[in-house]
């Protein structure tokens, strides 16, 4: 957990009982207060290593090496600098951009994905029998490898819209087999 670039939490702990109550799992923690700060080009004062810590890690989940402060040489030509992530064109130009790329990839590999493209459970099933027969077609499944290795890092939009137009709540008079049958039909 990075709270802010000024403290950091390092460890195994889940947000969970099992984890926090002490008494069940074995977990470890570190945290971390800077106590050198630096100044990014929105003028923010962060902590040297929690925010070297943050880039680090973000430029991981864009699938850079760590390393690497710029996208100028990685595929979709992205030239802005990740080093200041309060700035808005950072978000917009690269973190956002990145998340639009790869989602859409993932839409086009895997048409069955939950998505914001998928609005119905009617649709859902459609597009899982479409998603079926591209499974089992040697040129599709070449064609989906392409899109995949086109995919950079781990970042995803997150499909707002997903189920949108279906009535998600259970319906309480059958009990907790109602969401059974519903967690069924749509995860599995």
């Amino acid at each position: 957990l990075i709270a802010d670039d000024n403290f950091c939490i390092i460890g195994s702990a889940n947000i969970n009982d099992r984890s926090l109550l002490g008494d069940r799992d074995s977990e470890i923690g570190l945290v971390v207060q800077d106590t050198q700060f630096i100044k990014l080009k929105s003028g923010a004062e962060v902590g040297k290593f929690c925010h070297s810590f943050r880039t680090k890690l973000c430029r991981t989940h864009l699938g850079l090496d760590p390393e690497q402060a710029r996208f100028s040489d990685a595929p979709g030509s992205f030239t802005a600098d990740v080093d200041d992530l309060a700035l808005e064109s950072v978000y917009r130009s690269v973190l956002r951009s990145v998340a639009l790329r790869n989602t859409n990839l993932y839409n086009e590999a895997f048409p069955a994905m939950e998505s914001n493209a998928v609005n119905t459970l009617a649709e859902l099933k459609r597009l899982r029998d479409v998603q079926a027969a591209l499974d089992t077609n040697p040129a599709q499944i070449t064609k989906r490898k392409a899109l995949l290795e086109r995919v950079l890092g781990t970042l995803l939009l997150f499909p707002l819209d997903f189920l949108c137009e279906e009535d998600l709540r259970p319906n309480l008079s059958e009990g907790a087999g109602m969401l059974k049958v519903f967690t069924n039909e749509v995860f599995t």
